[in-house]
């Protein structure tokens, strides 16, 4: 995960803020999390990117970079979600 998350941000020149990483099924329960979230396996990340950069153009960008990497159902928000 963190090889991906690194390649990622070289890749868009960025330098993601983290808002979810690991969370224990606690936390994601209180989170809204689904049951079996990638957050309780430690293979999902959540982030968002500080200014303006922070664009629909860019967080769609990222997302199709991170499906055309192998990533698991990428999406973006407010944040962007990726989950390998």
């Amino acid at each position: 995960m963190t090889s991906k998350v690194q390649q990622m941000a070289a890749h868009f020149n960025i330098k993601p803020i983290t808002t979810s990483g690991y969370r224990c099924p606690k936390g994601n329960k209180k989170e809204g999390g689904v049951t079996n979230s990638w957050h309780i396996h430690g293979r999902a990340y959540d982030f968002y990117v500080a200014g303006p950069r922070w664009t629909e153009q860019l967080k769609d960008s990222i997302v199709k970079w991170a499906r055309a990497n192998g990533a698991l159902d990428p999406y973006y928000k407010s944040w962007v979600h990726v989950s390998w």
